[in-house]
């Protein structure tokens, strides 16, 4: 009876010290964006599921990281001046 609870307790143990599997996820933003740069964002579309957002000068912003995401910074008119993952 002994040696099945130190085996329990041993396998509850070294179960606890192994690393969560991590899922590598495709990243959906990548370098292919940036020719959008000098275009407008009306005349813009993407893929279903990308996630993106749009910021505007002078608009706040998350902080948060997010590699997939696309972040297209615009000017006053609207015309893409820069394009970042995150």
């Amino acid at each position: 009876m002994r040696s099945i609870a130190v085996t329990l307790f041993s396998a509850t143990f070294l179960t606890a010290c192994t690393p969560p599997v991590i899922s590598h996820q495709p990243q959906a933003c990548s370098d292919e964006y940036q020719s959008l740069v000098g275009t407008n964002i009306g005349a813009t579309s993407f893929p279903a599921g990308l996630p993106y957002r749009v910021l505007q000068p002078g608009a706040q912003a998350t902080q948060d990281y997010e590699p997939a995401r696309l972040n297209l910074y615009v000017d006053d008119k609207g015309w893409i001046t820069r394009v970042t993952c995150g």
